[in-house]
């Protein structure tokens, strides 16, 4: 029976250190989701003034500046690539499609 105890044991350590590594990956995705959510806010009100803008016929205000932190590249390239895709809609129901 010593061997069977051995072996138990070495079961809930595996399981134990398993635990630990899925409640980090949580953590780490939860925190990726809320960035993602952050972002897509972001592209959600750059949307909507450029379609306020467009139903006054006014021209759209520049895209805010992209937060500071670890990913300033690419939240910024995310930013510009929505801002672009907005104008370019403007510019299509305008009638001056690129």
């Amino acid at each position: 029976m010593p061997g069977s105890q051995a072996t138990l044991g070495d079961c809930d350590r595996t399981l134990a250190d398993r635990l630990r590594t899925a409640e980090r990956y949580a953590a780490d995705l939860a925190d990726q989701v809320a960035a993602g959510e952050t972002v897509m806010s972001r592209i959600a009100r750059i949307v909507d003034s450029s379609r306020e803008a467009a139903s006054c016929e006014a021209r759209p205000e520049p895209a805010p500046a992209p937060p500071k932190g670890l990913n300033d590249d690419r939240l910024g390239a995310a930013v510009r690539a929505a801002q672009a895709l907005s104008d370019r809609a403007a510019r299509r129901r305008e009638g001056r499609a690129a």
